[in-house]
Order: structure tokens, then sequence, then C-alpha cells
């Protein structure tokens, strides 16, 4: 347990995931408890949060609010645990609390749509493998469902919601404009830049998408996640606390850094179609020199492609059943 400046303290916690082996929750002080984050729910996890509380003279069942920053499990499958012990509310965006509300229907449904489904095996394998591991996931209801701009009023804290889509549609930042703090979620993270893109079930559910009835479905979106950042520069920030990795002490460089990086990767890609005409695999090993974690890097390609198609610089081709992307 670290803490942060008066009433903010940051807990560390591990994460069962190779690719993203840590994340931070905070417990802020207010007139009411809060936690921001709930971590993956499993036992070590929960225990952890209970014994960090027990360094500040806190026990779960005295929390009393929950903060969601987004919708991805590691971020809230804590949540219903937290609430048995304490009865606290969840605040999550709307668009979240749609997952959050009904994960456990939605891992059903999706399991059971992709059984029968002409997926790829190894990615069938894959993807079940990972809603397996997901299956035990309690949902939780959200009892404040947030839009951009609500205030979560904590007494002696006040919290902003910002809307910061990309990384994922529901995602969250939370600033308190009077400390001049962003509790970034993954938006900004410590170190690096998060992961946009189609995940291994989003891969998936965009393959079984009309046996699920679902008409849209919304991915992660390099567009969105870049302007996102374009408007957390607009606002007086001293400190950034992320959802993974150390305190961001100069926010603005770092927030300009994330937008290069994503820039400069976009230019990769750019640069691999000088050649001519590519797959999808060719311009992931073009852009990233390796398939370690390929389904991760492949929906992260996928993010630059559709932002491409969509500014107009390159355009999709068929040729015997082949998909291939060229400049225009």
């Amino acid at each position: 347990m670290e803490k942060i400046i008066e009433g903010v303290y940051k807990l560390k916690i591990n994460l069962p995931f190779t690719w993203t082996p840590e994340m931070n929750i905070y417990i802020i002080m207010g007139d009411e408890i809060t936690l921001i984050d709930t971590g993956p729910g499993d036992i070590k996890s929960l225990q952890s949060i209970s014994d960090s509380l027990k360094d500040i003279e806190l026990e779960l069942k005295d929390i009393d609010k929950i903060i969601n920053t987004h919708e991805h499990v590691e971020h809230f499958a804590g949540d219903e645990e937290i609430k048995k012990a304490s009865g606290a509310t969840v605040s999550a965006h709307k668009k979240a609390a749609k997952i959050i509300q009904n994960f456990t229907r939605y891992i059903s449904e999706l399991f059971n749509a992709i059984r029968g489904a002409d997926i790829e095996p190894r990615m069938k394998a894959v993807a079940e493998r990972y809603l397996y591991l997901q299956s035990s996931i309690s949902s939780s209801k959200v009892e404040k469902p947030l839009k951009n701009g609500e205030v979560v009023d904590l007494g002696s804290f006040a919290l902003e919601a910002i809307h910061t889509p990309g990384h994922a549609p529901g995602h969250i930042c939370f600033y308190d404009e009077k400390r001049k703090i962003l509790f970034s979620g993954d938006q900004v993270l410590g170190t690096g830049t998060p992961f946009v893109g189609y995940g291994i079930t989003d891969l998936v559910i965009d393959r079984v998408a009309n046996k699920l009835g679902i008409k849209k479905v919304e991915y992660g979106n390099m567009t969105d996640y870049l302007n996102s950042l374009e408007r957390l520069l607009s606002l007086d920030i001293k400190l950034i606390l992320p959802a993974h990795g150390p305190i961001v002490g100069e926010p603005y460089k770092k927030i300009r850094e994330d937008i290069d990086r994503k820039l400069l990767r976009e230019q990769m890609i750019l640069k691999a179609l000088e050649s001519g005409e590519n797959t999808l695999e060719e311009l992931t090993r073009k852009a990233y020199g390796s398939f370690q974690l390929d389904y991760l890097l492949k929906g992260s390609t996928l993010a630059y492609i559709d932002r491409l198609l969509a500014l107009g610089k390159i355009e999709k081709i068929l040729k015997e059943n082949q998909t291939y992307n060229k400049l225009k």
C-alpha cells in the first residue's frame, strides 16, 4: 500500500495474465470510502485488497462506492464479492455498465455461439480457453451509469467522469480538478501504451455477431483513442494515476509520447504498404516484427487498418478469397 497524497492510496495487485502481470487499485478516503477498480475477482486479489485495507484500519465492509474505469475484466471482476461484503454501489460509464451487468450471460451465450461456428480451429481453441477462464466471473449491478462530464461526489473529493473511448468503448478517466489528479485507468499507462484493437473475443464476436443477434459490434478504436488523448491535454493535470505501471509525474510529456508512439506505428504500416498489396498477416509482421501473442498483434493492426480506411488513405481488395490492403 502506498500513500499518494492525503486521502489517496495505491494498492498494487498481481494479475493472472502474462501480458499484464500487475495492476493498481486506488482507495480514496473521502466522506465515502471508494475503490477505483476491483481487480480480477480471484481469491488472491480479493485477499490482497482486504489485507491492504487493514493497513489503513479499514475492512471490505467499509467500502461505500466502487468506480470502474471500464469493462475489461480485471477492472470490475471483484465488484460483486466486494458488494456482498459491504453493500457498496457501483458507478461506470453506461456502455461499460451493459457489459458489467450482463457479463455472465454474455460469456455463456458467446461460448455457445462459437461451438458450432465456422472459425479457424486454433482461434476457436484460444477463444474457448479464454472464455472458460472468465466463466466464473459474476455480473454485478451498476447502480450509477455515468455519462461524460458527470461528477462522482465523494464529499471531500469530487471526480469528473471524462469519457475516453478507444481502448474500450466505455472507458472513463476520473479527474479531480481541485487536486489536479487524473485517475487514467488504461487510457494512459505508467509505461508504454495500452492495447487498442480487436481482442480475441472481439475477433470471435465478429464471426458470430448474427448468431448472437448483435447488429453493431464495438471494438477498440484507434482514432477514438488518439482523440481521447488529445482531450486530456486540455486538462490541468499535475499527476496521472494509471491502472498499470508507475505514477506519471510529467503528464503532458507522457500523453504526447503516447500519441507519437501510436502514430509512428501507423507510419510503419503505411511504409509497408508502399511495397504493394499486403495481407493482415504480412502487415502485422512488418509492423511488429513478431507473432508472439499473434492474435493481439493482429487485432492491433486491424485497428490501424480501420483508421486508415476511414481516413481514405488505403483500400481493401479481394483476390482469390484473400483480403489485401493497398495504398489509395
